[in-house]
């Protein structure tokens, strides 16, 4: 196992090369630290976990101190608590709104800053800032079916 370990270990190092940069990846790779993974210990003993089962146990008994019930302790804060949950998931209706325009599109894209992060779909707002007038034909119709 030895053998095989430091055969391929030695292929890496002659693989490396300094005009692609894999040399110097390699060498920040290994000046790193690296945080040292702790034993797990029993909480209840402190004595370390060896077998599987142990370890087993250990993580159960995490979960069941970390997800057992609220005792809320009065009868009093557990109404107000299902009340609040009921209010949370009945749902109000939710408001119409009107149809977006192009122009009112253009004005907000005419009024964004070109040199901020880009979201979810990576698409900037220098992206935005740069779309064909006729590319706007069809937004204000998805965007109206959105937020209704």
């Amino acid at each position: 196992m030895n053998n095989y370990t430091q055969d391929t270990y030695q292929s890496d190092i002659e693989q490396l090369n300094t005009f692609e940069g894999s040399i110097w990846w390699r060498t920040r790779n290994l000046k790193t630290k690296h945080s040292e993974i702790l034993q797990m210990k029993n909480r209840l003993n402190n004595f370390p976990a060896h077998t599987e089962k142990e370890k087993a146990e250990i993580i159960a008994n995490h979960f069941e101190t970390q997800f057992k019930l609220n005792n809320f302790g009065t009868a009093r804060t557990e109404n107000t608590v299902s009340k609040s949950i009921e209010k949370l998931f009945t749902r109000s209706p939710t408001p119409t709104y009107e149809k977006v325009k192009a122009s009112e599109i253009a004005d907000y894209l005419k009024k964004i800053k070109i040199k901020k992060a880009p979201g979810i779909g990576n698409i900037t707002n220098k992206m935005l800032k740069t779309f064909h007038s006729k590319s706007f034909s069809n937004l204000p119709n998805s965007t109206t079916t959105c937020l209704n």
